[in-house]
Parts: C-alpha cells; structure tokens; sequence
C-alpha cells in the first residue's frame, strides 16, 4: 500500500486542507529560526489533531551539508535535543538534507563527511533527504527519502518515501507532493488515531438500508474499529445508514448512505480522524 503525503516550508496549508486532501503524512524542518519554516509544537498538535502523522527534517539552510563533518556534528546534536525535549517516539526518523545536486563537483564527499558527522552525534532513527545520487551515501538500516528535484527522472529502489512532484498549490499552501511505502518512520498522532490499512478486496455488490449478512456485518465492525458507536448485528437498518454517511461527509465522499466500492476503500484505507 502507498501512503499520501507532503513536504512543504513557508505555505502552509491549514491541517483540515490536508486530510480533506487525502493526505497521510506531512514532513517538515525541526531546526532553525522560527521564520515560518519550521514546524512549531502548535503546527503539531494541529496535525496530529488532524490525524496526520509528522515526519521530521534536519536542515538549518540550503547546502549546510557543505560543512562536512563539524556541521554534521551540530546537526545531529540539534536531532538529539529535538527527540529528547519532544518525547519523540525511538521509532520515528529524522530526515538530514542533502539538498542539492550531489553530481557536481565536490559535494559528494562533502555530503559523505557530513553524514559521519551526523552518525557520530545521532544515534536514533536517522534518515537522509536527497536525490538519486545521495541514494549511494544511505546506510542499510538508514531510511531514504528522495527528492524529485535532483532526481532527473530515476528512482532508488532504496527510497522508502519518494517526493514526484514540487510546488502543488493544496489549499492556501504550497507543498511538493509524497508518496511512502509505510508510516512507521513518521510520529503518528497518538490515542485515537488507527493507521490505514489495504481494503479487503470489493466483493462488488453495494449494502444499504435493508441489507443483512456478513458484508454489513464487516461494515459495521469496522466502522467500530474506527471510533464511532454503531451495532455489529449484520443488520442494515437506519442506524447503520446513519453512521455510513456521516463517515462519507466526514471523507468528503458522496453522502447517500450506501457502502459501495469507493466507501468500502475509505473505510480501510483514509486515516482516523
């Protein structure tokens, strides 16, 4: 399964924007001047509020990695103050930028001290944040999020979170759109927040008012799985017709009450909100 998601700097877009959107995931910049560009704890508690989960990137200003070793140093303490200070969860990465094209001349050993730099003072999660050529600098147990902008059209099969296209405008934002191969490296919101799972295939015959069986039986468990309070009696009476469409209001979906193919997929695959 893909998970949906964004990256952005200064344009925000608002939470409710993103999950109307569809959008799982927002990765943003933890170090810096507070100009906007880096994520406030008010920004969080909004996305997690929002059900989006959090991805978290090291990067004071564009080609910082230039530095080498020292700089990797800095920037893997100012990781470690920020996991430490926030309670962040051990199993979140923390993204370190490579933000530039590592094909010229020179950057690529720059980019190789900075992450020695980075390994020697960081010892959570870490991921690195780059175009393809940056793909060769990533440990095994490191996490890859690749940038389309460096990229030049080709994918590493090392990149567990790919960037395929930038500046898309989402609400009153400006983000680069995400794509990841699973949330676990992301700080999910915590309680009542469920990560969304593959549908069980679509058996292609829709339920409404009326229907019983094991299908409406599936229905309404997992709406209960989801958080709203619902019978599991396999009847699909007004009760049920209810709940189905304040979950397809909810999801931006059509709101007639009956669960067809595309209300069968929110119900599994959009996040708990």
């Amino acid at each position: 399964m893909i998970f949906n998601g964004v990256d952005y700097a200064w344009n925000h877009p608002t939470p409710g924007q993103l999950r109307d959107a569809g959008k799982m995931f927002a990765i943003r910049y933890i170090t810096g001047t507070d100009d906007g560009k880096f994520l406030r704890d008010s920004e969080r508690t909004a996305l997690h509020a929002a059900g989006i989960a959090v991805g978290l990137t090291v990067e004071t200003f564009a080609g910082a990695y230039q530095g080498g070793f020292m700089v990797g140093q800095n920037h893997g303490r100012l990781a470690t103050e920020y996991v430490t200070s926030h309670l962040v969860p051990p199993s979140v990465a923390v993204f370190f930028a490579l933000d530039q094209d590592l094909s010229t001349t020179g950057r690529f050993p720059a980019a190789n001290s900075y992450l020695a730099g980075v390994r020697d003072t960081y010892h959570g999660k870490l991921g690195v944040y780059g175009g393809l050529v940056a793909g060769g600098l990533v440990a095994d147990s490191e996490i890859f999020w690749q940038t389309y902008a460096w990229s030049r059209g080709g994918w590493s099969k090392r990149a567990q979170v790919r960037q395929y296209q930038n500046e898309v405008r989402l609400g009153q934002g400006i983000v680069d759109l995400c794509e990841a191969d699973t949330l676990d490296h992301f700080w999910l919101p915590s309680g009542k927040y469920v990560a969304p799972v593959q549908a069980p295939p679509w058996g292609g015959k829709t339920v409404s008012v009326g229907s019983t069986g094991e299908v409406v039986r599936t229905v309404q468990q997992r709406l209960r799985d989801r958080g709203w309070t619902i019978d599991v009696d396999g009847q699909f009476g007004p009760q049920t017709e209810g709940v189905v469409r304040q979950f397809q209001r909810e999801k931006g979906l059509t709101v007639d009450g009956i669960v067809g193919p595309i209300t069968w997929r929110a119900l599994w695959e959009t996040p708990v909100t």
